[in-house]
């Protein structure tokens, strides 16, 4: 594995072995927490939404920033990396005629400003977290044959009972597009035993890459006897993070476009900064995650969205050199032309309440990313 992979291999396990840990205390001492034995006696293991949880832990997030940033071969200043996250446990629900269901766990968002170019390069995919002792699904019953035709088909869809506001007024979200269909959603199928990956006596992981998530993608979706099925066994979450950190994973999106896709994710990240969110999770004993940080390139990102001024004064708020890499970019891009302001339907309400799970990774460098359009 390449050095960066590795890491976020490490990444992977590090958060599924925090999960596991924290699950180990919680059924040991259950009384303390207000649990008695009939509860934790019915948990099998740390369940989906902690796995999802401590993914995006604050001690998850240190190791990914460290990771990226000791890159040093990547088109980013390794003093520049920031890292985001925010929990939500209870989803909003959309409607595409065949149920309602969840339209992800967890939503992944990139970005690089580079020297001199005034629209940063961006990207981002939606992931559905699936327990299984396989990285093949087998099949897919219930509201997960729902959610997979949701991501084979992308039809156009609504939130019934979400506030959400439309790009151009149009009357559903459509995420279609043939190029772009297959970098929109992907299944993470994470290996639900303890790995003890911190001990001398760690579980070897049947996933590729000997990495708790394994990732399937729409070339990895299949059909048996009329069941839709993912296969994750030929890519862990370590290379497909590899890739989407690098532009060749992830659907492009931009500050500067009405495009349905670029405006979910700009709802998202302006919702997650929103709120301080209060969705526990008893086997976890998570009762809040305190709000996405607004670290300098996200707090860039959103000045563009809602079309007010980026040019004050930015602190950081994770220890990181950012700032510094921020104010660098923006006297870089001062007098550029991008081609006349953020169109008029960007954002135009405040953000409302409900929103999803999300990672924001930002960075500052010199060169683009060769994966992905600028702008």
């Amino acid at each position: 594995m390449s050095g960066l992979k590795d890491q976020l291999v490490q990444w992977a396990n590090l958060a599924q072995d925090l999960a596991w840990s924290r699950f180990n205390v919680i059924t040991k001492h259950a009384g303390a927490f207000g649990l008695t034995p009939a509860d934790v006696d019915r948990w099998a293991n740390p369940g989906e939404p902690s796995f999802v949880a401590h993914l995006v832990s604050d001690d998850a997030n240190l190791f990914l920033r460290r990771a990226i940033a000791g890159h040093t071969v990547a088109p980013w200043r390794p003093d520049s990396v920031a890292v985001s996250s925010v929990f939500i446990h209870q989803k909003p629900k959309i409607d595409f005629g065949s149920g309602q269901i969840e339209i992800g766990d967890l939503l992944l968002v990139r970005q690089h400003f580079i020297t001199g170019n005034p629209l940063p390069q961006g990207s981002a995919f939606l992931l559905q977290a699936k327990t299984s002792s396989s990285p093949a699904t087998g099949k897919l019953k219930g509201n997960e044959a729902t959610q997979f035709k949701l991501y084979r088909d992308w039809p156009t869809f609504t939130f019934p009972a979400y506030p959400t506001w439309l790009p151009s007024g149009a009357p559903r979200w459509d995420f279609s597009g043939a190029r772009d269909a297959d970098r929109t959603g992907t299944y993470g199928v994470v290996y639900p035993k303890e790995l003890k990956y911190l001990t001398s006596v760690r579980r070897k992981v049947p996933f590729a890459d000997d990495c708790a998530w394994g990732v399937g993608t729409r070339t990895h979706f299949g059909s048996r006897g009329g069941f839709g099925m993912v296969d994750a066994s030929k890519l862990s979450l370590g290379a497909f993070m590899e890739g989407f950190i690098s532009g060749q994973f992830g659907r492009p999106w931009s500050v500067h476009r009405p495009d349905h896709w670029s405006q979910f994710v700009l709802q998202i990240m302006a919702r997650a900064t929103d709120e301080k969110w209060t969705f526990p999770i008893q086997r976890a004993q998570i009762h809040a995650k305190p709000r996405l940080q607004v670290s300098e390139p996200l707090k860039l990102s959103l000045a563009w969205a809602t079309n007010s001024s980026n040019s004050g004064q930015l602190n950081s708020r994770d220890g990181l050199d950012s700032a510094r890499a921020a104010g660098d970019w923006l006297r870089s891009t001062r007098d550029r032309d991008v081609g006349g302001p953020p169109p008029d339907d960007v954002l135009p309400v405040p953000p409302a309440p409900g929103g999803l799970s999300m990672v924001y990774i930002g960075t500052f460098g010199d060169r683009p990313l060769d994966g992905l359009p600028q702008g």
